[in-house]
């Protein structure tokens, strides 16, 4: 029998801690959660900057108090917009944390409830697409022994099968044992629609709309519109009337 597809948005995270021992707890943490992929862990700040000059990285967890270079600080210095999540035993940086926009500010010590509730928020954030992040998101998918990692931005649109799914891009499509609620559930909302029982589109590739039907750009792939409800939601996100 196939086993269901695990579909998860994974989210590219490292971790920037001057104590060993907190670092530890903290790798352990994110090793539960599904959805966190950890690219690297830091001591110091200035040795995580190689790392974020080289690779995607969408969460930075670091310690407020660091050697060299404080975590606020840290945060004045990068030019490119990351998630950050600060950890510490002092709270004087925490308003200046959230002045500088952070997702969440973790006072040690800290229970795994307590960091799943902040990971959860900035998975929150990235899914609605705040900061413009949804343009480094991928979709993972894991069947049987394949993984497939999709760029979310390349979709195109999503057909259901059942309990399968053929997910399309420039590069042909994908078949993975999933629903296409499951899929519609966790898919960014700002950017994705369902627009039929059996089909979800990437709003960002509409070309035109006609009464019953989407054409996609490239490739003119032609998608049929539902009833009314479905109908509704697309022509009032587009400003047409029905």
């Amino acid at each position: 029998m196939m086993k269901k597809s695990e579909v998860v948005l994974e989210i590219k995270c490292i971790v920037i801690e001057n104590d060993e021992n907190d670092k530890e707890i903290l790798e352990g943490y994110i090793s539960k959660i599904p959805y966190l992929k950890l690219t690297g862990s830091f001591l110091n700040p200035l040795d995580a900057l190689v790392t974020l000059q080289s690779q995607r990285i969408d969460v930075i967890f670091s310690e407020t108090t660091l050697p060299e270079l404080n975590g606020i600080d840290f945060v004045k210095s990068l030019k490119d917009p990351y998630y950050f999540i600060f950890l510490s035993f002092e709270r004087k940086y925490a308003i200046e944390g959230y002045d500088l926009d952070v997702v969440d500010y973790i006072i040690k010590p800290y229970s795994f409830a307590r960091f799943l509730r902040a990971a959860n928020r900035v998975r929150k954030m990235i899914n609605t697409g705040i900061n413009g992040s949804y343009s480094r998101l991928t979709l993972k998918i894991k069947h049987e022994n394949r993984t497939i990692i999709l760029k979310m931005k390349e979709i195109h649109y999503i057909e259901g099968m059942k309990d399968y799914v053929k997910i399309y891009t420039p590069h042909g499509f994908s078949i993975s044992h999933v629903t296409l609620k499951e899929l519609e559930l966790i898919l960014p909302k700002e950017n994705f629609l369902r627009v039929q029982k059996s089909y979800i589109v990437n709003l960002d590739k509409v070309f035109s709309i006609s009464v019953n039907q989407i054409v996609l750009k490239p490739g003119d792939a032609k998608i049929p519109i539902g009833g009314l409800h479905y109908k509704k939601q697309l022509f009032d996100i587009f400003d047409i009337d029905y």
